[in-house]
């Protein structure tokens, strides 16, 4: 539908040019041959008025698609002034049309002090030839004041038909850029999702398979807890592609806590403030899933802190971690979009995201939101 409405108004436009230029051409033409021109005359004026035609269609239809100074050859405007002015000096002063519709031509498809040059040599050339053409003083400044609003009207024609054709454009590119954009988003939250789950499976079936031939009932009970978050990440893709998961802050850190001590890793987290908006908490959230998955994934660390904070009008959130050098080697030698995907998701909110060493020799993930960030609709209240 779109691309059918961007064609469909500038040939619309391109009609009505043509239109008003076969309109002028048609009267003249029919007193002229009411005066029994001869035979050599009629040829002349009919071969030059369809050069003429085809090659100012040809100007308009290009001149509308591209705009000025775009895909009009500079020999195609010689033409029609030559033609024009070719058919005016054999055939009489009935055609004086011819040339202001070549300034028309010059002024749609040239650059502005280009366009302004040749029309004003074009109304010039106008009001000479209809004085040696035997028009009288009046006369000849008749003709060159309707051949100038003449131009004025096509250009004007022409250039609403390209600012059309140039909006339908930028609206189809947004639409392929939201289609990008939707793209990415979705292979971010994919990210996101699978690969903390992902990371979780891994580790219980590796602790499954330490704890098969000594303990065999604490394998079974790692390996249900296996099935259930394969189970669970079946329903988080299939809620994601409807578009409607939203980790809950507080949900996340407490799945994190449980599943950092399963594989040793000591994590305490801060109490959350009250009445976060609900956009926050689900910015922090994925905060708090891609850093526990990077400890999991990247370091040896023994514990983790999760601390989340408000100063002001904003909000800190902050993961400290003992595995400071495996970490870094890690994110540097596996590389990743998890980062980055984060980084993309706080700037929506004006949030920013930075990673590195921290105090003495942890590994700090540090994410700050403003606390109404813009585009936040509702809250909620959550509690410690």
């Amino acid at each position: 539908m779109l691309g059918q409405s961007s064609e469909s108004v500038p040939r619309a436009v391109g009609v009505l040019i043509i239109g008003l230029f076969l309109f002028y051409v048609a009267e003249p033409a029919f007193y002229w041959g009411s005066s029994r021109p001869g035979v050599p005359y009629v040829l002349a004026a009919v071969v030059g008025v369809l050069a003429f035609g085809a090659t100012f269609i040809r100007i308009v239809r290009e001149s509308i698609r591209y705009g000025p100074g775009g895909n009009v050859r500079t020999a195609d405007l010689a033409v029609c002034g030559i033609v024009g002015f070719g058919v005016c000096f054999t055939c009489g002063p009935y055609w004086m049309a011819l040339p202001a519709f070549f300034g028309g031509a010059a002024l749609l498809s040239l650059a502005p002090w280009p366009a302004v040059t040749v029309t004003a040599l074009a109304l010039a050339g106008e009001a000479l030839a209809g004085l040696m053409l035997g028009l009288s003083g009046s006369g000849a400044v008749e003709v060159t004041v309707r051949a100038g609003i003449t131009a004025l009207v096509v250009f004007a024609l022409g250039r609403l038909g390209a600012l059309i054709s140039e909006v339908h454009r930028a609206r189809a590119e947004l639409a392929r850029m939201a289609v990008v954009q939707e793209r990415l988003r979705f292979s971010r939250d994919l990210h996101d999702v699978l690969g903390h789950t992902l990371s979780v499976i891994a580790l219980k079936s590796e602790v499954a398979v330490r704890l098969a031939p000594r303990r065999p009932e604490r394998a079974r009970d790692e390996m249900e807890a296996v099935v259930d978050i394969a189970r669970s990440a079946i329903t988080d893709v299939r809620t994601l592609v409807r578009g409607y998961r939203q980790p809950s802050l507080s949900a996340e850190i407490d799945g994190i806590r449980s599943v950092l001590e399963t594989a040793g890793v000591a994590c305490e987290a801060d109490a959350i403030p009250q009445q976060l908006p609900t956009a926050v908490q689900d910015v922090l959230g994925w905060v708090v899933r891609e850093g526990a998955t990077n400890v999991l994934r990247h370091s040896r660390a023994t514990w983790c802190r999760i601390k989340v904070r408000t100063s002001g009008d904003t909000v800190l959130l902050e993961i400290l971690n003992d595995g400071a050098q495996q970490q870094a080697e890690g994110r540097q030698r596996r590389g990743g979009h998890g980062l980055v995907g984060l980084s993309e998701r706080l700037a929506a909110l004006d949030g920013r995201l930075a990673s590195g060493p921290g105090p003495g020799r942890t590994f700090r993930l540090q994410a700050t939101v403003p606390r109404d960030p813009p585009n936040s609709e509702t809250t909620r209240e959550t509690s410690p």
